[in-house]
Order: C-alpha cells, then sequence, then structure tokens
C-alpha cells in the first residue's frame, strides 16, 4: 500500500518539478545580459512550481539559486568551489589502492552522498549542516592528496 502511494506521488509530482523550478529560474533571468550575468540579486524571488507556483526566494538546487542570484558568473564559480571536491570523494571511492571496505572510503562515501543530495535535490545548502558537510568533505580531500599518514613518516624518516 505504501510503495502504490508513493509509486502515485511521483507519477502526480515526479521530482517535485524540480526540472520545471529550473525552467522557472531561466525564465527569471532571462530579461537581459546584465541578469544573466549577474543574477537578480540575494533578495531575488521568483514563482516556483516547486513549491506549487508560490513565490519564494530559494530553489531546491544550489546551481539554480546560484544563477538565480548571482547568474552565470556565480554559477561557474560555484562550480570551481564545489566539483573539485566531488571530484575528489569520488576518486577517493574508486582509487584502486584502498580495500573494499577501507576506512578511507567509507568516509568519502559517508561524506559524498549527503553532499549530492544538499547540492542537487534539496534546499539543505543554506544550512549550517552544510557548511560542516564541506568542511568534512575538504578535510577529507585534504588527507587524500597528502596520502596516508605511513606514507609521510616514511618519506620523512627518509629525509
Amino acid at each position: 500500500d505504501v510503495y502504490e502511494q508513493l509509486l502515485r506521488k511521483n507519477r502526480l509530482v515526479a521530482f517535485n518539478s524540480r526540472f520545471d523550478e529550473f525552467g522557472a529560474v531561466v525564465q527569471a533571468v532571462a530579461y537581459g545580459y546584465d541578469t544573466v550575468l549577474l543574477g537578480l540579486g540575494w533578495g531575488a524571488q521568483f514563482f516556483s512550481p516547486a513549491v506549487g507556483g508560490l513565490m519564494v526566494n530559494y530553489t531546491h538546487n544550489i546551481f539554480s539559486a546560484g544563477l538565480l542570484k548571482t547568474g552565470l558568473a556565480g554559477v561557474i564559480l560555484l562550480c570551481f568551489y564545489i566539483f573539485p571536491v566531488i571530484i575528489c570523494l569520488v576518486r577517493l571511492l574508486l582509487e584502486g589502492r584502498f580495500k573494499l571496505v577501507s576506512g578511507d572510503r567509507l568516509l568519502a562515501l559517508a561524506v559524498l552522498l549527503p553532499l549530492l543530495i544538499s547540492v542537487v535535490f534539496y534546499a539543505n545548502y543554506k544550512s549550517l549542516d552544510f557548511g560542516a558537510l564541506m568542511l568534512i568533505a575538504v578535510c577529507v580531500c585534504r588527507r587524500y592528496s597528502m596520502g596516508s599518514y605511513e606514507d609521510r613518516v616514511i618519506a620523512i624518516d627518509r629525509e
């Protein structure tokens, strides 16, 4: 019964109109070159199909929110901020030198999945826990880029 209700809900609203929401943001900023490039500002609002057509000042995707508030310039900077961290976490998951269930892989997976959910599907990017999650992700990537503790100790001993 629960499964059928979830299927029915998905048929009615799909992904809660996330794609329609992105389209509404594009329409909102498409007034001129200046709004496309720089957005509508931090106080910008638009009619969001994802919340029943109400006027809101947020979106469910960090990139559409960036486009609304800061335009393409802000989205590009946002990509430089988020994509290297996501790529690092994915590389850590796929790296061949780690065991299948190593602590590094588990930590990368534990950070990557909530990070992707926060960035793509949920308006969590505005909260303190998203900042903490990004801090943890950057620390994991920093540790990964420096190598393991044993590798650093061996390198220092050789010097």
